[in-house]
């Protein structure tokens, strides 16, 4: 995305700044993919303020910015960070919760095989499978 907009400088340049920009499939977002040997490579200026400048453009027109580091997600809201831990971008869908109209978090909602909801949590814990 860096050569596609006029306003970032070289300093973009994925070699340099150890980021790669994509929009969201919807077109309405960002995507901050971060080289997993810098993973806070986002949060050095210049980045960081103007990605926090696109989480608060984004807002009016439903966009999300989100900083992806390997399959950790974060995403970047005007209300603030939210990490959301390891998420599968084919699998897991992202939900938003609100207090009244203020954001509040986000969520990961885990897919099952037919992209329906899963009605139950994966459990981690094995002694806990043979149970059930």
């Amino acid at each position: 995305m860096w050569l596609l907009e006029p306003e970032l400088g070289p300093e973009w340049k994925p070699d340099r700044s150890k980021i790669v920009l994509n929009l969201t499939p919807t077109g309405n977002g960002i995507v901050i993919r971060c080289d997993p040997g810098y993973p806070q490579a986002w949060r050095r200026e210049p980045y960081y303020q103007k990605i926090h400048q696109w989480a608060f453009a984004a807002r009016p027109h439903d966009g999300t910015v989100i900083v992806l580091v390997g399959k950790e997600m974060t995403i970047i809201a005007p209300e603030g960070e939210f990490p959301l831990g390891e998420v599968d971008e084919k699998r897991d869908r992202i939900a938003t919760e609100f207090a009244g109209s203020r954001l509040v978090g986000f969520r990961v909602v885990r897919m099952d095989e037919s992209n329906q909801a899963s009605d139950r949590p994966e459990i981690d814990h094995p002694e806990l499978r043979e149970t059930q």
